[in-house]
């Protein structure tokens, strides 16, 4: 399972090893004057992992990475968390309610294409596929009847049809996953009033070929704020080292060349790197052989939990699911995901932040994160970013990308090295490729390209 994981991670240690050097060479040579932001998240350090602040529910890593406005004539534009319009937009929706949400096969691509290039609504995307009844209970989704206990969630477009009175939703499963239908009712106002209020947001256009292969990108640049993030080393890694293990007292410990410590019980494993900051949690015990767990508890909620249970979270926190759709027959039974901090509405990737969890047939099999916790945020400069037709322009330029099989590309910050205990964040464009879960990153504001093959750092093409 390390092995799904290792090109975004090889990306991103590339990416960061670049950044490095051009603050070594002097590029980025100028000091940001830092001010710390106001209206940001409480974050949590040094603090024990019963303490209810690392604590998040499964509601709150779970909302909509962004929603996308549509405005019909193929004009769309896009909102992150922490917009007001998204705000807006999530308050809509909890104050609908889902009628009739019956399995359909009458919307393809077609249909597809109506609906968010010519009727007017919204569609909320997320970063991982949902069970449905989670999600109703939850509160996030409202079933006025009951639904199928097999559905799960990727998308939802909101639509309206000129000729009927009421809402519709065509709710998108992932591309293993089926489509459903249910008749919708909402305040009609309040969504006039958003889509008009969203007229004046900078537009965007579709990118894609299908339901399965979309993405939203802006049609020209846009400004974005630059930040920095204050971290601290955390003091209680034996606390959370001893959580995994029943009986600490049948551990055995083993120290490393460099410093690192490993301490298992012969079924259960913890590493905590003295270089590299990590704490790894392994189950030697999960394998092929594991018999599915039959406790009725949801892939996506036993990852959550499991992250609650052992260290917690710190700060605004959402859910990422990676590609598996080349895993095999069994990939069902395979899982991983990312739990991913944000900042200004926009992910935070690097291993100094995020927490990265795989389970197999809904058991724990690892799980990776950072000894750091971010204490403060802190806004520097607006910066410029390239549009999405120019950042496509430099994929079909690439030898390593194929457009044709670009499955998302989305804004991102990447988090650099600590100096004194801060971090700078540097926006990047990340571009998801599959069948080969192959991801490609671009600097965000000169579009330069930051990857790595077998170990080996390479810039522009």
């Amino acid at each position: 399972m390390k092995q799904m994981r290792e090109p975004i991670k090889n990306v991103a240690l590339a990416a960061l090893v670049l950044i490095s050097l051009l603050f070594s060479l002097g590029i980025w040579s100028n000091t940001p004057q830092y001010e710390a932001t106001d209206d940001q998240p409480q974050y949590a350090s040094n603090i024990g992992i019963s303490d209810p602040s690392f604590y998040r529910s499964f509601e709150s890593v779970t909302n909509p990475r962004d929603i996308v406005l549509h405005f019909g004539e193929q004009k769309h534009t896009v909102f992150v968390p922490g917009q007001p319009s998204y705000v807006e937009a999530m308050d809509l929706l909890h104050k609908s309610t889902f009628f009739e949400t019956v399995l359909t096969n009458d919307y393809g691509e077609a249909e597809w294409r109506k609906i968010i290039n010519e009727l007017p609504g919204f569609q909320l995307d997320f970063d991982a596929t949902l069970p449905a009844p989670t999600l109703g209970d939850s509160g996030l989704l409202k079933f006025n009847t009951q639904i199928d206990p097999a559905m799960q969630v990727q998308s939802i477009y909101l639509f309206h049809l000129p000729e009927e009175a009421d809402f519709h939703a065509l709710i998108y499963g992932g591309p293993d996953g089926r489509n459903y239908i249910a008749r919708v009712e909402m305040p009609r106002d309040r969504m006039n009033k958003l889509l008009e209020v969203g007229r004046s947001a900078p537009a965007y256009g579709m990118f894609g070929q299908s339901i399965h292969k979309n993405f939203y990108l802006p049609l020209n640049a846009i400004s974005l704020q630059n930040y920095a993030l204050e971290l601290n080393l955390e003091t209680h890694n034996q606390s959370l080292v001893d959580s995994f293990f029943l009986d600490k007292s049948l551990t055995s410990r083993v120290l490393e060349k460099d410093g690192s410590q490993i301490v298992t019980d012969g079924s259960r494993s913890v590493r905590v790197g003295a270089l590299d900051k990590i704490i790894e949690y392994r189950n030697l015990a999960v394998d092929r052989t594991s018999v599915r767990r039959s406790d009725g508890e949801y892939v996506v909620v036993r990852a959550t939990n499991f992250v609650n249970e052992h260290g917690g979270f710190t700060g605004s926190v959402l859910l990422h699911e990676l590609d598996t759709t080349s895993m095999g027959a069994d990939k069902k039974d395979i899982h991983d995901y990312v739990f991913r901090p944000y900042q200004n509405g926009l992910p935070v990737i690097g291993d100094l932040c995020t927490i990265d969890i795989s389970l197999y047939r809904n058991e724990v099999a690892q799980m990776r994160r950072s000894q750091y916790s971010v204490v403060k945020a802190y806004s520097d400069k607006r910066v410029e970013i390239i549009s999405g037709p120019e950042l496509l322009k430099l994929v079909e330029q690439s030898v390593w990308l194929d457009r044709n099989r670009i499955t998302n590309v989305y804004l991102a910050y990447l988090i650099g090295d600590p100096r004194d205990q801060i971090s700078s964040l540097h926006p990047v464009w990340v571009v998801e490729q599959a069948p080969d879960r192959r991801i490609g990153m671009f600097d965000a504001t000169t579009g330069e390209r930051l990857r790595s093959e077998e170990g080996m750092l390479y810039g522009l093409e």
